[in-house]
């Protein structure tokens, strides 16, 4: 009777196996999955931190790929405000502006943003002149701004959803 009963070893050793082998499939489909839900989590961080790290160079690179957008001969002094805001009035007629930022380089334009979704443009304030006028989220800089802000969704009311999921992600 001792010679038909199974080896208790042998048992063990098949029964360990085939749990061994089920623990892997388990363990390989778990890996991936959380592999998956890392890269859902990484490929995000990545790209703000990508978008981050080229918005912080973002003046030098917009003026080093669009020189002459940004290049002026500096003069003695700029013009006083209230000739160069009678020349924007001329050169871009019925447009108001909303801020003005000057540079410390006296070799780089000035930048006027304008109300109304006008967009922006670049002045020389020595000469008073309008270098040019755009859209800022229609340049290199504006598409970048945007895939860090909101992901380039389109539209102001999904645009508030979007930026709400980049603040998450960035948590």
């Amino acid at each position: 009777a001792r010679a038909l009963a199974p080896e208790p070893q042998l048992q063990e050793r098949d029964g360990g196996a085939v749990a061994a082998r089920a623990d892997a499939v388990v363990n390989g489909r778990r890996a991936r999955r959380e592999g998956a839900y890392k890269l859902v989590v990484a490929l995000p961080l990545a790209l703000l931190s990508l978008t981050g790290t080229l918005l912080v160079f973002g003046p030098e690179l917009e003026r080093a790929i669009d020189p002459d957008r940004w290049r002026v001969d500096p003069g003695a002094e700029p013009l006083p405000f209230q000739e160069l805001r009678a020349r924007l009035d001329r050169d871009l007629p019925g447009v108001r502006p909303w801020s003005l930022t000057a540079s410390d380089d006296p070799a780089v334009a000035w930048r006027v943003y304008l109300a109304d979704g006008a967009g922006v443009a670049t002045l020389d304030p020595y000469a008073g002149r309008v270098l040019d006028h755009f859209k800022p989220y229609e340049t290199a800089y504006g598409v970048v701004l945007g895939l860090h802000r909101w992901w380039l969704v389109p539209g102001k009311t999904t645009r508030a959803w979007a930026r709400d999921a980049v603040s998450a992600v960035s948590l």
